[in-house]
């Protein structure tokens, strides 16, 4: 089988990596471990053997920026959860180190993880010494530097007594993007129009919102640039391309308002006011469409290969980028994933052959579920050396990967 120009093999010491993770008491991962491929991870595995929930332990700790008391509104809210996540860390220019955590989490108005509270502590792998514990005055330091985009300097190392390995530690950790099945999956949702005065992209704790929004404002705001990010998304979008779309457009407008109040024993005030707009238009066939009239599969892609080039943290984490997506789009998606997993670690779920035909079996990895929880295990750990040996065989001579699992070959359907 011939092997794609874009194989990330032979790619030498991605630095800056979680190589295992360890997930205990997290919903259905009850005492699981994983072992994360340096460059490109593929989860595969039944519907509800456990696949997201690695992928949302994986997330929980870019939470940790945002510790503080819930107010919540009922006993029923008010559950909180405990789960220990272990992690091998590997830190540019400082060493491989062990790292133990207990988080306690909540759920939020979205069901998604609230953490309250985190208990951290390290040590270097290679060395003989203890675990040190991260402190709470550390923790919230690294999320400055995280929102803030800040770095440290030497007045802040002195006045702080900064531990620096910790500090690397947790901005690894938090260095995470997480990209959902049901994300972008629905452009109705898509503004046609963005007012850029009453532009909101986080909600009141810090977190991202507007998903849809946010693509836009991106999108516009390497466009006005012209940036080298945006030329590289052209050329893999338009005619160069996939020919997703013939070109992309945004129009900036300036829209005068007025308003006007009321005062007791007061003439009406009028106020005046300039209304930046932005109008985004995405060509096709000469037609110029809004975002929200695009198909479901036009937009995930388009909003997915922006985001899989722009987004600079250390880790991606998708969740079935195959949903509404056409096979021949998801083969050169994935080809881009492939290419940029050479920059970041990348872990992704799927039930998709496509994708399992563009990969190594060493990337792959299978979650089952028992009456112990979640289990993942490499294919290399799964099969005996004999086993594997015969699939690489296979793979070299005969079939792929994706005909492989569809006929049974990972021992379920």
């Amino acid at each position: 089988m011939q092997k794609n120009e874009n194989s990330i093999f032979g790619v030498t010491n991605l630095q800056g990596m979680i190589e295992k993770f360890e997930i205990k008491n997290y919903k259905s991962c009850i005492d699981t471990k994983v072992d994360i491929h340096p460059q490109l991870t593929v989860l595969i595995g039944a519907n509800g053997a456990g696949k997201t929930n690695i992928l949302n332990a994986l997330k929980i700790f870019s939470g940790i920026d945002r510790l503080r008391p819930a107010y919540l509104r009922s006993s029923a809210e008010n559950l909180e959860f405990k789960a220990d996540f272990n992690a091998s860390i590997e830190i540019e220019n400082a060493g491989k180190f062990a790292l133990k955590s207990t988080l306690v989490y909540r759920l939020d108005d979205n069901k998604t993880d609230d953490v309250q509270s985190a208990a951290i502590k390290y040590k270097e792998i290679s060395g003989k010494g203890s675990y040190q514990i991260i402190d709470k005055d550390t923790i919230e330091y690294t999320s400055y530097l995280k929102n803030s985009k800040a770095k440290i300097n030497s007045s802040e190392k002195t006045s702080r007594k900064l531990d620096k390995t910790a500090v690397g530690l947790l901005k690894e950790l938090q260095s995470v993007s997480y990209y959902g099945a049901s994300l972008f999956t629905d452009p109705s949702q898509c503004p046609s129009v963005i007012d850029l005065e009453d532009l909101t992209l986080f909600d009141r704790n810090n977190r991202a919102a507007k998903p849809y929004t946010r693509f836009i404002f991106a999108l516009y705001e390497e466009y006005k640039k012209q940036s080298p990010i945006f030329r590289q998304y052209i050329s893999l979008v338009c005619r160069s391309g996939i020919e997703l779309v013939d070109e992309i457009e945004i129009v900036e407008k300036n829209l005068p308002s007025k308003s006007y109040s009321l005062q007791p024993a007061a003439d009406t005030i009028v106020t005046e006011k300039l209304n930046r707009l932005i109008v985004p238009y995405f060509i096709i066939d000469k037609q110029k469409l809004s975002p929200n009239q695009l198909s479901d599969g036009t937009f995930r892609t388009l909003a997915l290969i922006f985001y899989i080039i722009r987004d600079d943290n250390k880790m991606l984490l998708i969740e079935e980028p195959e949903v509404s997506v056409h096979p021949g789009l998801l083969e050169s998606m994935m080809q881009l994933i492939l290419q940029e997993s050479r920059n970041k670690q990348i872990i992704l779920s799927t039930h998709s052959e496509v994708i399992l035909d563009e990969v190594e079996p060493e990337n792959v990895v299978l979650v089952q579920k028992n009456g112990a929880g979640t289990k993942a295990n490499s294919l290399r750990k799964l099969l005996s050396k004999k086993d594997y040996a015969a699939l690489k065989t296979y793979l070299a001579e005969a079939g792929n990967l994706g005909e492989y699992w569809r006929e049974g070959g990972f021992g379920y359907e």
